[in-house]
């Protein structure tokens, strides 16, 4: 049996709890030559800004802040940069200075966030159970 294979099987086994029991089966009829596992990475490099210097990209939502989704977070981040970027916007008559007054608020937020996403992941794929509860 492949390591990716018995890791997997492992894991599953280690919930205690019959509701990934398909998920075993599936995998336990899977050929192992043919599994490929990789965790996710999070990008570590935020900023320092969101926007280019010229204001005509401006980064909102994943691709200002990827992050695992074992957080439960990125709609909500989402919609807070949205709102964020209207509010300066509305706020400021000059693109640049809003877009640049958008990213000074928001990559703080976006690189907090995902650290506590990474952490987070960190712990499930540890098995541990106390993880922090985000609602």
């Amino acid at each position: 049996m492949g390591e990716v294979k018995r890791a997997l099987l492992a894991k599953l086994s280690g919930l205690g709890t019959d509701d990934v029991k398909f998920a075993s089966d599936m995998i336990e009829a899977t050929d192992p030559e043919t599994m490929y596992a990789r965790r996710s990475k999070e990008a570590q490099n935020i900023g320092p800004s969101l926007a280019t210097p010229d204001g005509r990209v401006v980064l909102v939502g994943d691709a200002a802040h990827a992050m695992s989704g074992s957080y439960g977070q990125n709609p909500n981040l989402a919609l807070e940069g949205a709102a964020e970027l209207a509010t300066c916007l509305r706020n400021d008559e000059c693109i640049e200075s809003a877009l640049s007054e958008y990213s000074n608020l928001r990559v703080g937020r976006c690189v907090e966030m995902q650290r506590r996403s990474a952490e987070r992941a960190a712990k499930a794929m540890r098995g541990e159970k106390d993880l922090e509860d985000v609602s």
